[in-house]
């Protein structure tokens, strides 16, 4: 590291601020403990740039987590007059997954981990930072390596990561994310075996719509288990299956549950119903006229608006 300013070199200016004479001698001669004090200092006094300086060196020369999650911080959100630079966040944040590769993830502060993983994946896919609303230019993303930490992510039990990815498999929305129905499912049986609550409630629902093929014994053991977890619409489906005569897997508990889902859908939306019935069993196509049977059994709901329900693929 250069040497800092001579005003800092100054044993009135950092009697003034409040730091040992020592500290920066200690930084210069490559002290972690020191490096991480200045860079605290400083920054409190808001010196970006040379709280910057300082973290770098101690995430360089220590690799030292906490440094490089300030870093990363800094050039993320542009703290203390540093410009936010998200190409140089996310270089940092690939050292910080390279590292957890070689050591096999044995790094301290999982939570710092977590963040790191989560953030990189979807920056990589082209989304936002949540401050400034800067995207990764479309020449530095990785849309494969960004759902490979995703995923990473969901196997460390991050349950709403699960969910979105599901919501993009489903709808194929992502321009380079294609619509995978498996995939989706995959994920969210990872979620569900990890023990989160809404994607367990997810799973079961898909195999009792149709999503995947329907398959009354697996749609029933992961709503109980979505039930046991306290997910409340989990609750409430078991609920209403176990007062249904016969306890049997009928069109109308198919139909009045999957309703039930997507008016909830719609109230959260603000999405003005098209279908002419809660109970309708026609295809939404105006061209079609096929309803649905005991035979059939559900048409398969919209997964892009969960609107609308067609008989087909050729009807969508």
């Amino acid at each position: 590291m250069d040497d800092p300013p001579s005003l800092y070199l100054d044993p009135d200016y950092q009697m003034a601020q409040g730091w040992p004479f020592t500290a920066l001698h200690q930084a210069c001669d490559g002290n972690m403990q020191a490096l991480l004090y200045l860079a605290f200092v400083v920054s409190n006094n808001g010196n970006g740039p040379e709280a910057l300086r300082y973290y770098r060196k101690a995430a360089r020369d220590f690799n030292n987590l906490e440094a490089t999650w300030w870093v990363i911080k800094i050039y993320e959100y542009g703290l203390w007059g540093v410009d936010a630079d998200l190409v140089k966040a996310c270089q940092w944040m690939k050292n910080v997954l390279m590292t957890i590769e070689s050591t096999q993830d044995q790094w301290k502060h999982p939570k710092i981990r977590r963040v790191v993983i989560v953030n990189y994946g979807w920056y990589m896919l082209g989304f936002t930072t949540s401050a400034r609303q800067i995207k990764l230019p479309e020449n530095k993303r990785d849309v494969t390596d960004g759902l490979k930490w995703l995923e990473r992510a969901v196997e460390m039990g991050e349950g709403y990561v699960a969910y979105n990815l599901w919501e993009m498999y489903m709808t194929g929305e992502h321009p380079k994310i294609p619509q995978n129905y498996e995939k989706a499912t995959k994920l969210l049986q990872k979620a569900a075996e990890l023990g989160d609550g809404e994607c367990t409630y997810l799973l079961s629902v898909s195999y009792m719509i149709g999503i995947v093929p329907v398959d009354e014994d697996k749609h029933r053991f992961w709503l109980k288990k979505a039930a046991d977890l306290g997910y409340e619409e989990a609750v409430d489906l078991q609920e209403f299956e176990m007062n249904v005569e016969g306890h049997g897997f009928k069109l109308g508990i198919q139909r009045k549950a999957a309703k039930k889902q997507i008016k909830k859908v719609e109230r959260e939306e603000g999405i003005e119903s098209v279908l002419t019935t809660d109970d309708s069993t026609k295809c939404s196509n105006p061209s079609c006229e096929a309803n649905e049977t005991d035979e059939t059994g559900l048409f398969k709901v919209c997964v892009v608006c969960r609107h609308v329900k067609y008989c087909s693929k050729d009807c969508q």
